[in-house]
Order: structure tokens, then sequence, then C-alpha cells
């Protein structure tokens, strides 16, 4: 007698097809009659899904996963127009295994994938740092925005949100701290990579 691969509560995120980036929690297991399993989630929002094939699923490790964000976004002229759902979003991952770096995500469902989407830039030299999927890179205009953006106050702190993420960075990545006072490098257009494998 064949045996789920998945339990009751185990957080899941569906890795193809329909549901693919969808993230949430066991509810249901349903077995057919070839002994086939299939799952319903019930994601953040309280939504349960349809039942979905062992197949499209991945356990979710949370650890891995966001450990906070900078308020609102960073945003250039054009996503100022478009309104308060447009532009960068910038987070810091929990456990992360080597260098100190953050995400930025251009909507909220990149952001819940989380893996192999977006990118990121290291806080201690002005480098992208590609690894896991995260490759994009940002053009010009979204530069200049992020820079403003992180010299911006964090009103909550009487600091700036360059201060408030590697606060965050720090609070999460224990065993890759910077020291409290690392100054936010001089990030330009076409700065270079750093790829995980170099």
């Amino acid at each position: 007698m064949s045996k789920p691969k998945f339990q009751i509560g185990t957080m899941l995120r569906g890795k193809t097809g329909y549901y693919s980036g969808i993230t949430g929690s066991v509810k249901t297991i349903s077995e057919d009659t070839m002994g086939d399993f299939s799952y319903q989630i019930i994601t953040e929002d309280g939504t349960s899904s349809a039942f979905i094939d062992e197949s499209m699923l991945e356990e979710l490790d949370i650890l891995l996963e966001m450990a906070g964000r900078l308020p609102g976004r960073s945003q250039t002229r054009k996503d100022k127009r478009k309104g308060r759902e447009h532009g960068l979003i910038i987070a810091i991952g929990n456990n992360e295994k080597d260098y100190a770096h953050f995400h930025f995500f251009r909507s909220e469902s990149d952001k819940q994938q989380w893996n192999g989407i977006g990118g990121c830039i290291m806080m201690k030299d002005a480098l992208y740092y590609k690894h896991s999927g995260h490759y994009d890179e940002l053009d010009e205009e979204e530069l200049v925005a992020l820079i403003q953006f992180l010299k911006s106050p964090y009103k909550k702190r009487g600091v700036t949100m360059w201060q408030q993420l590697v606060d965050l960075w720090n609070d999460n990545n224990s065993r890759y701290s910077v020291p409290d006072e690392t100054p936010m490098p001089s990030y330009y257009y076409n700065m270079p990579n750093y790829n995980e494998k170099q």
C-alpha cells in the first residue's frame, strides 16, 4: 500500500502547470483507484485549491523564503503614474547560504514565488549576485529609482531604508552578518555580475 509523499499541514508550492508558484498548506489528501495521490491546499488568504497531482507539487522550505521586505516600492516616474502596485519590491531572504544580498521583484506574485525569479544585488559590493534562477537586472531608470528609495527615510525608526535593509539581513542571516554601519555601495548601471559558480 503506497503512502502519500506529503502530510496534512505540509507547506507546498506548485512547480508546473496552472498552479505554478501557488503556495499553501495541505488541507486534504485524496488517493485514486490507481494509488496516486493528489492534494488540496489552502493558501494564506484562506482560499482552497482544487486537488493537485503530487507530481506538480514540491515541499516548500520555509527557512529559505522571505524574512522581510522594505515597505512600499522603489518606483520610477512611469511606475508612479501607474499606481502603488507598480515598481520594485525589495526583500531579504531567511537563512541564506552565503554573501549578503537583497532580492528585487517586479510583482507580488513574483515575490510569492521567490525561487527562480527576480534578481539579487550584493550589499557590500556593486555587483549583481546571480544564483538559483535570480538572474534579472535593472534598467537605468529602475536603478536610479532604487538608489533614491534606499536613501529615503524608514520612518518607523528614524533611519534610512538602506540601514533597515542591513538590519533585516543581520537579524535573519547571522552566519553571514555584515557590520551595522555597512555603507551602501555605489551601484551603477550595467554593473558586473557575480555568478554563484565563480
